[in-house]
């Protein structure tokens, strides 16, 4: 049986990464971040059930009250972008989310998304051909190989539409 490689990094510390990524003066203009409420679930869970379970339980418990939060907001939302826990949020808030575009990601391909034209800007010829890791402001270096094929090569005619 093949072994998976092991993370150095921590949930913890990946946590704080994409909390100060989330919380970072970088991003865009009217880029508003929406923190889901915290729910107590003590009653709804045990130690014997798995952290997959537990993250979907906490996640469906809080987007409960996720169309009120939205609803709430001085400005309609323009777009949403989801982590990829979160897809019952098509449910939970589809009188609200239903003409804007919504965006499932992680935070890391979020962040490389939204510093990507800085980056296109910053670096002549090819990602690809880079001698160095991607650093992405509040994020850990992105290893060139790590980059989706899509961003390694900027001659990829579909990238130009």
């Amino acid at each position: 049986m093949a072994s998976m490689p092991h993370s150095s990094t921590s949930p913890l510390k990946l946590l704080k990464a994409q909390n100060s990524f989330l919380r970072s003066p970088n991003l865009p203009p009217h880029f508003d971040i929406v923190d889901l409420l915290t729910i107590d679930i003590s009653n709804l869970v045990n130690s014997k059930i798995s952290s997959v379970t537990h993250l979907y339980i906490n996640t469906n418990e809080s987007l409960k009250y996720l169309n009120k939060v939205l609803n709430q907001l001085p400005n309609k939302p323009q777009a949403l972008i989801i982590d990829i826990f979160c897809t019952q949020v098509f449910e939970a808030c589809k009188d609200v989310i239903l003409n804007i575009p919504v965006f499932t990601a992680s935070t890391r391909l979020l962040a490389l998304s939204l510093f990507l034209p800085q980056l296109e800007r910053d670096v002549e010829g090819e990602f690809v051909d880079l001698p160095h890791l991607v650093q992405v402001p509040d994020c850990e270096p992105i290893e060139i190989k790590d980059l989706l094929d899509q961003i390694k090569n900027r001659d990829v005619s579909f990238r130009r539409r």
